[in-house]
């Protein structure tokens, strides 16, 4: 019996937000801080270098979906390209990843709430997140995307409202600050600044892995062949653009060394532009948080479903809803891992988790 396929549903735009909900997570509110305090302003280059070292990742990737536009993303690709034990074993761990990678941007909202409101539990806040998200992701792809659109726009408007205030509130951009540490490059020496270049490309090279996620919902975009690579490649370049516009704003306003030292680097720098800033990023963070928990869990749900197809999970996990139009025990089993993996709270552990499982399906890909 031939498998049911899902829906199309996803326009440019909505694949294009799912993209950057994808890349641009919470981690940019803490890497762009951590990167500065390693190379000082020549933070804009390696941004512009991690975004080309990325371009022919997610050149791969938008080929492989636009030619294959099928739920599961590297998996799915890697499954019809060979039988066995690899395609099982990268299978499982793209989706233990990107369910992972879920828990920690639950727990990452939590934390950012509880900001706001200090006496809500993470634990809990985190599972009433995951509950909402699990809910809007099945009543379908078209209401998960809009609310996508919604949150990354808010996201994008948020930073771009940053970086246009630090131009023109009291406190703001001063070239005399962003060229505190001694100029553009900040070390001794052309080859130790290249050295220093090419380790702050592996931190911030994570903040680029949008494509992934784009890969894994290809069966529920409109027109893949021309929607899909230019979703992919203008993803790259609208992060790159925002990374360095951000961190351009933010060394204008406190120093390379002191943003490196800083665990929450924008909203030191927003606090100094008035008593609206620190909040406003917190704000802007939370949002940060929500984007990657939607897009993570709709890719997770659809490895799953991808797993399903080729019997390396139970059977019924294919199975997608008449109405809905959703793989929804697919996502409901997902959900249910999510809120697992969130329950121990523990945002160092669960991100290296995410980081490698996303590296290690990215590498067989490309293979």
């Amino acid at each position: 019996m031939a498998k049911k396929e899902l829906v199309r549903t996803l326009g440019l735009t909505e694949i294009i937000m799912l993209g950057i909900g994808g890349t641009m997570g919470a981690g940019v509110f803490v890497l762009t801080g951590h990167a500065a305090g390693m190379v000082g302003p020549a933070v804009i280059l390696v941004f512009l270098l991690a975004a080309l070292q990325s371009l022919p990742n997610a050149l791969s990737y938008a080929e492989l979906a636009s030619t294959f536009p099928v739920a599961g993303g590297g998996y799915a690709y890697i499954s019809k390209a060979m039988k066995g034990i690899l395609p099982f074993i990268v299978g499982w761990v793209s989706w233990f990843s990107s369910l992972v990678y879920s828990a920690l941007a639950a727990v990452g909202a939590a934390y950012s709430l509880k900001l706001f409101l200090p006496f809500l539990p993470v634990r809990l806040t985190a599972l009433v997140f995951i509950a909402l998200f699990t809910g809007n992701s099945i009543r379908g792809s078209e209401e998960a995307g809009r609310t996508q659109v919604i949150l990354a726009g808010i996201l994008l408007a948020s930073l771009a409202a940053f970086v246009a205030a630090s131009f023109i509130f009291p406190g703001g951009f001063s070239w005399a600050e962003f060229y505190k540490d001694s100029g553009f490059f900040i070390h001794e020496g052309f080859l130790n600044n290249m050295a220093q270049i090419f380790k702050t490309l592996t931190l911030v090279n994570v903040l680029f892995v949008g494509y992934e996620v784009i890969a894994t919902t290809a069966e529920e975009a409109k027109d893949p062949g021309r929607n899909i690579p230019i979703a992919t490649v203008g993803t790259i370049f609208i992060c790159a653009i925002v990374y360095c516009a951000i961190t351009f704003a933010a060394l204008g306003i406190i120093s390379a060394k002191k943003l490196g030292m800083s665990a929450t680097p924008l909203s030191d720098a927003a606090a100094l532009l008035g008593p609206w800033g620190a909040p406003a990023m917190g704000a802007a963070g939370l949002i940060a948080t929500l984007t990657s928990l939607n897009t993570a869990m709709i890719s997770s749900a659809r490895v799953a479903l991808a797993l399903s197809r080729d019997g390396y999970l139970p059977g019924f996990l294919s199975r997608i809803h008449p109405r809905l139009k959703t793989p929804v025990p697919a996502i409901l089993l997902t959900g249910g891992l999510i809120v697992a993996a969130a329950m121990s709270g523990d945002e160092v552990f669960l991100g290296y988790v995410s980081n490698f499982g996303y590296m290690f399906v990215v590498f067989f890909t490309n293979v």
